[in-house]
């Protein structure tokens, strides 16, 4: 320990001795590591942060493919009944769709971006509110009656002050009043990673906060309006390809009963380990994500190439200083510890002052507003799997 603590010194002594070497070195470490992080930080909130949900290896994707053939398409309200009362493969079956609606504060208003979703949608997931209470299944029940809504960790903060006392509160949606039933955690933003939605509300008020242009009645009962994502939760000991087999021959009752609306179509099931935002989007996103990490991961190698080729030309300049220290009877493994031991100080000071141009660098992303009509909600926080 004590040759290792003289090791240290004399390493910080050469450090400060070579300001310019130091400086160079350390900021091509510090450029490489925090454009790595914060490359990694983005790729991790959007792509590979697990998923907050319970026993997520039990939760499927649920599609119906379209006219055309596509195996990915949305499902409509009357489709998501068909799946939950016709079938014993799954222990609860969700349904969520997506809807702007206009909320109403004095004298001004905003469009929040809302998910409207069955009375399970938080139950069957396993999700649950930091303060009040999530919808219920009771909250789902009588159309047009049940005015509720919960909110997300940002409307609570941003919208609301943060006041323990907004449980019970009323805000207007679309002109009527609704009343805050909870408020979810903050590291729950919605179903879609990346972007924030800010309220949820029963499909019990979808006719409200998604009004039909038509006249023919509620656009829940209309089996062509397709413009529901459903998930579903395996029952225990049921298999995906036992609840596939089992939509395969609820299709086939559909194609008889209703023959102008499932012409030509079959459900899909997919493990939502599999799916982070959509298939399709997914098969765009993580090629993205995959040449992004790849450049970043050259600036690093590049960065590290030219730290070694200094520290090689540094090291030819001190030949005769090794061969002084190897004369006064300092062995090989001896003068190895030594240089290693300046390479991790060199190193270590390239990772802090890497951490800190990462944290700069998420702070100047999340500080971006582009301009599309939904916030952005990205943690990139730089927490331990980051930092590894």
């Amino acid at each position: 320990m004590t040759d290792l603590i003289k090791d240290v010194r004399y390493g910080l002594r050469l450090m400060v001795k070579s300001p310019g070497f130091t400086l160079v070195a350390t900021l091509s470490l510090a450029l490489g590591i925090g454009f790595n992080t914060t490359i990694f930080s983005a790729v991790d909130a959007v792509l590979l942060r697990p998923k907050l949900a319970f026993e997520p290896e039990t939760l499927v994707e649920v599609y119906l493919s379209d006219s055309s053939g596509y195996p990915y398409a949305t499902s409509s309200y009357a489709d998501y009944r068909e799946y939950r009362d016709r079938t014993d493969v799954f222990s609860g079956v969700v349904a969520q769709s997506t809807a702007i609606v206009r909320y109403r504060v004095g004298q001004s208003s905003e469009y929040l971006l809302t998910e409207v979703v069955s009375g399970n949608f938080f139950q069957v997931q396993g999700l649950h509110a930091r303060l009040g209470r999530a919808l219920e299944p009771s909250d789902d029940v009588s159309r047009g009656g049940h005015p509720v809504v919960v909110v997300s960790d940002a409307f609570w903060r941003g919208r609301l002050g943060g006041d323990h006392e907004a449980i019970g509160r009323t805000i207007e949606l679309n002109g009527r009043p609704y009343a805050i039933l909870g408020v979810m955690p903050a590291e729950y933003t919605g179903s879609i990673p990346g972007i924030g939605t800010e309220l949820w509300a029963p499909f019990a008020m979808g006719d409200h906060l998604e009004p039909s242009s038509r006249e023919d009645g509620s656009w829940l009962d209309r089996r062509t309006r397709r413009n529901v994502l459903v998930k579903a939760r395996l029952a225990r000991g049921i298999s995906i390809a036992q609840a596939q087999a089992q939509m395969d021959r609820l299709m086939a009752e559909l194609r008889e009963e209703h023959p102008d609306e499932y012409r030509d179509r079959a459900i899909h099931l997919m493990p939502s380990d599999d799916v982070r935002i959509h298939p399709i989007v997914d098969g765009a996103l993580y090629p993205v994500a995959g040449v992004l990490m790849a450049v970043v991961g050259l600036v690093l190698l590049i960065a590290c190439a030219n730290v070694a080729n200094m520290l090689l030309a540094r090291a030819s300049a001190r030949g005769s200083e090794v061969a002084i220290r190897m004369a006064m009877g300092s062995s090989r493994f001896r003068l190895v510890r030594q240089l290693l031991t300046e390479s991790l100080l060199l190193s270590s000071l390239g990772g802090v002052l890497g951490i800190g141009v990462a944290y700069v660098s998420t702070e100047a992303i999340l500080s971006l507003r582009p301009p599309i009509p939904v916030p952005i909600a990205l943690d990139l926080s730089l927490n331990s799997r980051v930092l590894l």
